[in-house]
């Protein structure tokens, strides 16, 4: 299985793509812009700088892949990095990209404590996954 990664360049992600290239699946890693990213992905996987509000990356990733997993997140507003934007919108877009691409499966990772903003972001990821849920029935 082919399995597109968002946040993929995160603790988690990195790690999520390590286990299934393990067990023999190709990963497709997506990370944020102007981050180095290719040196936190897995030799065998595939890099692509996609930010999850980039809709036409997204879909263009996810086209060869049969599944995704939605890791990308923040634990604290930066910028424009806020959690309405990440987690929301991000996820919004997300969905809708792979609606678009034919992804089967999709799985959204919440993060449920990540201090100093913990209310702030489990309500933006409450939020998220209430859109998931409602476009993805």
């Amino acid at each position: 299985m082919k399995v597109a990664i968002t946040g993929g360049t995160g603790f988690v992600g990195r790690h999520l793509a390590e286990r299934l290239l393990e067990h023999g699946h190709e990963v497709v890693v997506l990370g944020r812009r102007g981050r180095a990213g290719r040196d936190d992905v897995p030799s065998q996987g595939t890099f692509l700088r996609v930010d999850s509000d980039d809709l036409d990356g997204l879909r263009a990733a996810f086209l060869a892949c049969t599944a995704a997993a939605h890791c990308a997140g923040i634990n604290r507003e930066l910028g424009t990095q806020t959690c309405a934007a990440v987690h929301l919108e991000g996820t919004r877009d997300v969905v809708e990209a792979a609606r678009a691409a034919g992804i089967e499966r999709l799985v959204m990772l919440c993060p449920t404590d990540s201090p100093p903003i913990s209310r702030l972001v489990f309500e933006s990821w409450g939020r998220a996954s209430t859109s998931v849920n409602h476009h993805c029935p």
